[in-house]
This record gives C-alpha cells, sequence and structure tokens, in this order.
C-alpha cells in the first residue's frame, strides 16, 4: 500500500481524518506501507510556505517517517518518471502524479481521499 501525503499526514498526526477502511489498511500489524519521497517534498514545501504546522521540526517529521518499521519511503527514480511523462491523466499537480506513477510502479493500492486520483487510478481504498 502507497499513502499519498495526505494521508500520510493524517496516519502520522490524526488518525480521525482517515477513512474506517483507511485506518483499518493502515493498522493492520502486517501491514508494508509506502511513501513517496515526493511526499516528503510536499510536506517541507507546505511547512516552508506556512501552508502546514507539524508540532515538530521538518527534519524530525522525516526522521521519524524514516524510523518506521512498517514504512518504506521510495525514490522518485527513472521508471517513476517514465510513468509520470506517459500517464495519460490530464492532471496537473506535479506530486499527485509522481504519487500515482510511483503506485503503478510498485503495484500498489493507493490510500488516498482525492477523488481525482480515486477516479482514475483503479487500485485505490479510502
Amino acid at each position: 500500500m502507497l499513502l499519498d501525503t495526505a494521508a500520510l499526514l493524517w496516519w502520522m498526526t490524526d488518525l480521525g481524518r482517515l477513512s474506517p477502511v483507511a485506518r483499518a489498511l493502515t493498522s493492520s500489524p502486517a501491514r508494508k506501507l509506502l511513501v513517496s519521497a515526493v511526499s516528503m517534498w510536499e510536506v517541507g514545501t507546505k511547512m516552508r510556505r506556512g501552508r502546514l504546522e507539524l508540532p515538530v521540526s521538518f527534519a524530525d517529521f522525516v526522521t521519524t517517517v524514516e524510523s518506521l518499521d512498517c514504512v518504506t519511503i521510495v525514490p522518485v527514480d527513472l521508471p517513476v518518471w517514465m510513468g509520470v511523462v506517459n500517464l495519460e491523466w490530464d492532471h496537473r499537480d506535479p506530486a499527485d502524479r509522481i504519487i500515482v506513477s510511483t503506485a503503478w510502479r510498485h503495484r500498489a493500492t493507493l490510500i488516498t481521499s482525492d477523488r481525482a486520483i480515486r477516479a482514475f487510478y483503479p487500485d485505490t481504498a479510502w
């Protein structure tokens, strides 16, 4: 399973904002969660611009995510970039495109509340 940026933030800071399905999927003892490195960029950018406040610094947030045994941060590598370019999806948000391409590359269920992503990517959960 791959968490989009909002799902990651809610999973880390406010489980009540996740849907019951997303909460169940992310709380399973056998869970293996993926997070795109672009989500770290999104969080840092939002914090720097004052659009997101967390009780810890950005560096501490990243360190915490990296330290979780059930989470793997996956890089935005060449195959992901190739997938972004080849997506037949008229969606301008580059981070969303990268997250969808990452999910496709890893054949992962994408946990997202984003309706546009859910309408496009066939393997989502919310």
